[in-house]
């Protein structure tokens, strides 16, 4: 019976090298002919017939492909990522997906002529059948090669283990002793011979982001099959996929060097997909799971028991998660680091409390829009340790208590950023509380916290004396006065600082007689959005601030030349970044004055809005402007004439470069821009009314490098 069972396996492998040689030489390169590849193999009596390029002997059970007259397109890899159809039909409870007839070969609508009228009687046979033949396959190469015929193929390689594979005691011994030699890396079961010559950090280095259609079940079954030459892929990213746990499951078969995985709006991937990524791929480190709402519990407990190495988890908008996923996570995974979660309802208190104790490692926590409480803050301050980040945002169940206790517990010594958002309950009071745990922090956000105010700042200054980054954002308490005192603190590092739409602050509110000292550490400096600054207000900043190199006035509508003025000449400036969109009370005056006092280290400058600025600052800005890089002057009254004056001296710096909305430039201009600006990336011709479509189109077909802008 054994033997009749080899007979027909050796027949029928016979059969299939027959069916990838017919293949080859239909489809193939065009140098590959049948009469080129001819040789000899030994039946299992011991007769030899003349057969294909494939030596095959049934008392060894091994199969050796020719490499002299292989053609090139098997030798190729990439070959594995392409396909012409990925229509496919599965039947329901099969192991392995039977494909339609008419789309046999993966190319069949390209030559449905050469196939037409064929009988294919090798996929008559059942799945398992073909599965034990591609046994004897044990080559990458070959199984590659097999791939390539049709996508039944294709499927059964994808799912087939390296540890399946029947190998000769010759081939065994050398396995055996290049396992043990340096030089030689093995990653994982489809991925077996690698170049000796490819460096131990290149195991795995393949990266693949699928999106729409083109994230099919067959597309991932080739990218599994097809990187496994190559040293095998390390990052898989599905967006908007169409995808099943069938095209996963490819992925947990062929890629166990796979280190990073984001699903992002994948619907048909469920907890059996990530299941068998868990069992297969124990190397996993980072797991991105954004609206995926047929995830369970299960698949995150099977990623906890298989993946201890994961170091990045983060959940967004996945409602059917629990806390018994947390919980297995906590359990399994002991070297995580990260851990975000976002929107999820069906999360609580019990999770992240379980999770929070035992993730002794974890330096990075981020909660938004879930239902914790006081006790998982109070549970955070006092065990998380270890932690660095933390972002608390939309906690509505979280009260005023709660974040006493979490400033109150002295457990987060090594905390260097912290961020709030949206959390009402959050007070001045707490920044009193903390104490010794804003020693360390560098840097902190605060976003549409309403009951922070000019004390709650100038506390956080005085106890935050390492800190470098201070952001606010919708803060509607504070005042003028509360920004002064975070300028004119004399112990800070403070580098950068930022207010936007702080609508709370006044020019005429506040304005001290003293005289301020110069804080010099601030370098970066943002105002936007803020349009209660005046004149008067940017003078004593200019006073306060005079060694700042970026600056971000966007949206000071009531600011008009002499409070530009004021803060130049306040101080040796020597502006790099500079954001004045939607100021409408500036006029060339102030652009001219940047210009001549900046232009030697002036790199951005953005106008977006300023209606009063013509040709005259841009032929200035020719003169001194000499580095500038990104140039924004859209919706400006700015025409042909000074463009092209601003062209010939600064063009050759520029890479990006902001028309929209200019009313006055003509299609003149378009000549200019291509000769003169040879480094240029990015040009946005946006609601020129004085360009054609076809102009803009003749333009882009010149300058292939030029990501270009238009309607």
């Amino acid at each position: 019976m054994n033997e009749e069972i080899s007979n027909i396996c050796f027949r029928t492998a016979a059969k299939m090298v027959t069916e990838v040689e017919t293949f080859c030489s239909v489809y193939g390169d065009e140098n590959t002919r049948s009469g080129e590849v001819l040789e000899t193999w030994t039946s299992p009596n011991g007769g030899k017939k003349h057969a294909n390029s494939y030596h095959v002997d049934a008392f060894s059970t091994s199969i050796e492909i020719s490499r002299e007259a292989r053609s090139p397109v098997h030798d190729s890899p990439q070959r594995a990522e392409w396909f012409g159809d990925d229509t496919t039909n599965f039947a329901a409870g099969k192991s392995f997906p039977q494909f339609q007839h008419e789309a046999r070969f993966l190319s069949s609508r390209r030559h449905g002529k050469a196939t037409s009228g064929r009988k294919d009687p090798i996929n008559w046979l059942p799945a398992e059948l073909l599965r034990h033949v591609f046994r004897f396959l044990p080559d990458q190469r070959d199984r590659f090669s097999c791939a390539l015929v049709c996508k039944n193929w294709l499927f059964l390689q994808s799912h087939l283990h390296q540890d399946e594979l029947v190998r000769s005691e010759e081939e065994r011994h050398e396995i055996g002793d290049e396992a043990q030699s340096k030089e030689v890396i093995y990653t994982c079961r489809n991925e077996t011979r690698v170049d000796r010559r490819q460096p131990q950090w290149a195991i795995g280095d393949l990266s693949r982001c699928l999106q729409g259609r083109k994230a099919s079940d067959v597309r991932l079954a080739a990218v599994a099959v097809g990187t496994g030459a190559r040293g095998g892929l390390g990052k898989l990213s599905l967006r908007r996929s169409t995808a099943t746990d069938i095209g996963l499951s490819a992925v947990g078969h062929c890629c166990s060097a796979l280190k990073t995985l984001c699903l992002w709006e994948c619907p048909s991937i469920g907890d059996d997909g990530l299941s068998l990524i868990a069992k297969g791929c124990r190397l996993l480190e980072k797991l991105d799971l954004y609206r995926c709402s047929t995830f369970g519990d299960q698949g995150l407990q099977c990623i906890a028991e298989h993946c201890t190495l994961l170091s990045t988890l983060t959940l967004d908008e996945c409602s059917d998660i629990t806390d018994k996923a947390l919980i297995a996570i906590g359990e399994g995974c002991q070297n995580l680091l990260s851990l975000s979660i976002r929107s999820c309802p069906l999360m609580g208190n019990n999770g992240l409390i379980s999770a929070v104790c035992k993730l002794k490692r974890l330096t990075c926590l981020k909660l938004d829009g879930i239902k914790v409480g006081d006790r998982s803050l109070t549970c955070i301050g006092l065990h998380a340790k270890a932690l660095t980040c933390l972002c608390l945002a939309n906690l509505e169940l979280v009260s005023h208590k709660g974040f006493m206790s979490l400033s109150l517990a002295h457990g987060m010594r090594s905390l260097e950023r912290f961020t709030v958002a949206n959390c009402n309950n959050f007070g001045d009071d707490i920044f009193l509380t903390m104490g010794r745990m804003w020693e360390g922090v560098k840097y902190v956000s605060l976003t549409r916290c309403s009951k922070i105010t000019d004390m709650g700042l100038s506390l956080l200054i005085q106890n935050g004396t390492s800190l470098e980054v201070l952001q606010l954002e919708i803060c509607t308490s504070i005042t003028a006065r509360g920004v002064f005192s975070v300028l004119t603190n004399k112990h800070g590092k403070l580098r950068k600082f930022s207010v936007r739409d702080c609508l709370g602050i006044q020019d005429a509110g506040y304005f001290p007689s003293l005289q301020f000292p110069a804080i010099s550490s601030v370098k970066s400096l943002s105002l936007a959005g803020c349009v209660g600054f005046g004149n008067m207000f940017l003078a004593l900043i200019g006073c306060t601030c005079p060694h700042v190199t970026n600056i971000d006035f966007s949206g000071l509508r009531n600011v008009n030349d002499e409070g530009i003025l004021a803060f130049l000449y306040s101080g040796r400036r020597q502006l790099t970044n500079v954001n004045l969109n939607a100021c409408l009370g500036l006029t060339d005056r102030s652009i001219c004055a940047i210009a001549e006092q900046c232009g030697e280290t002036l790199r951005s400058l953005s106008l977006n809005g300023c209606a009063k600025i013509t040709d005259k600052a841009l032929k200035v800005m020719s003169k001194h402007c000499i580095s500038l890089e990104d140039l924004d002057i859209s919706n400006c009254r700015v025409t042909d004439d000074g463009i092209t004056v601003l062209l010939v001296k600064s063009g050759p710096t520029l890479s990006s470069l902001n028309l929209a909305g200019c009313m006055g430039i003509t299609e003149r201009i378009l000549p200019v821009i291509k000769e003169k600006c040879h480094g240029l990336s990015d040009l946005n011709l946006k609601h020129c009314q004085g360009l054609s479509q076809k102009s803009i189109y003749s333009f882009e077909s010149k300058t292939w490098r030029c990501n270009v802008l238009c309607e």
